[in-house]
């Protein structure tokens, strides 16, 4: 399903009202990039959940499309926060960016894409 040589994915972003997000292919990968990251994972510990709302934003129309959000995921050492930049051209969703920031308001961060 992922074509990791050049960080993008063939499918479509699925919109399902209240859970648009997470029903998005970028979200679904971010998540994939924190589950195979034994950095993050590390940090996280066992048990770690998304929190809160997500915000920024997500829009789709046939093959074209552009995703900018951010979540926030509880883990053992509190809060962290993943920011995803997205960008779908003829059906293909092409990562600027998934960060994951170990703390809210830190410059501590993990590139999930360098990590692919």
């Amino acid at each position: 399903m992922f074509q990791k040589s050049d960080k993008r994915i063939r499918t479509s972003c699925e919109k399902h009202s209240g859970g648009a997000f997470k029903n998005c292919i970028p979200y679904k990968h971010s998540i994939e990039l924190i589950e195979n990251n034994a950095a993050v994972r590390e940090y996280l510990g066992d048990g770690y959940k998304q929190t809160g709302m997500m915000s920024g934003s997500l829009n789709t129309s046939g093959d074209s499309g552009k995703a900018t959000f951010s979540y926030k995921i509880k883990g053992v050492n509190g809060i962290s926060v993943v920011y995803v930049d997205a960008v779908k051209e003829n059906g293909v969703w092409s990562y600027n960016k998934i960060n994951f920031y170990k703390e809210r308001q830190s410059s501590d961060v993990i590139n999930l894409l360098e990590a692919e």
